[in-house]
């Protein structure tokens, strides 16, 4: 076999590892390096992060390989549901381990379910894994009484990993956000209803104009009230 011969079937090789469906198989302790997980690049390990992290319910599509805005979300919401801050931008050695280590304990369904229903398997999910951390909006039956949310307080409610998942989801955590149609405004993206009934008009007209701690405040009312169904959760 001529050297030309073999080049030409090495290439071949490469280009079907490339160009296939699938993510190589690589140990959560090989980390790849920073160079290879950062916005704008397009590499199997950034493929393989993104296949785990849509295992975990995130949504990246597709999972491609490239370092997008998409990966960038799910990569900072990732970081905000273990209680770090991140602003998804790139993976460090212990990200990139955790985000493998979360996938490959997660059992994948044996059938095919409706979008609606894999919606809320991965709403379940997500607060499974809150919950799991001990987060005090989710455990003791704070989801579903009143009286446990009661005993939440301003302060705890306002440090715990959800409700920071919440408003990261909401808005970014931006104060002075408004979405598209304007119905929605503020870190928490109350509507006019929802800021008057649970006090938001002794601190301003609109949520966007109250400082960050008088919209906390007005969520966390909401929350006692009603739990996170408001925010869909």
């Amino acid at each position: 076999m001529t050297s030309r011969t073999k080049s030409f079937l090495s290439s071949l090789a490469v280009a079907a590892i490339l160009w296939s469906g699938l993510t190589p198989q690589v140990a959560a302790s090989e980390y790849p390096g920073q160079e290879n997980l950062v916005v704008g690049v397009q590499n199997k390990y950034v493929q393989q992060v993104q296949v785990a992290l849509v295992s975990l319910g995130y949504p990246i599509s597709p999972t491609n390989g490239r370092y997008g805005p998409q990966t960038t979300a799910a990569v900072s919401d990732f970081y905000s549901s273990r209680g770090d801050r991140s602003d998804g931008t790139s993976i460090g050695p212990a990200g990139y381990k955790a985000i493998l280590s979360s996938a490959s304990t997660t059992k994948t369904p044996k059938k095919k379910t409706s979008t609606t229903k894999k919606a809320k398997n991965s709403k379940a999910a997500t607060r499974s894994r809150f919950r799991e951390m001990g987060d005090v909006t989710l455990i003791n039956g704070a989801r579903k009484s009143r009286k446990a949310r009661e005993a939440v307080s301003f302060e705890e409610w306002r440090a715990a990993p959800f409700s920071k998942f919440i408003a990261k989801r909401e808005s970014n955590r931006r104060c002075k956000a408004v979405n598209r149609t304007g119905k929605y405004r503020g870190r928490w993206q109350m509507d006019k209803n929802f800021w008057r009934s649970y006090g938001g008009r002794k601190f301003a007209k609109r949520p966007e104009k109250a400082s960050c701690v008088e919209q906390d405040l007005v969520a966390y009312r909401g929350w006692i009230a009603r739990g996170w169904q408001p925010w869909n959760y």
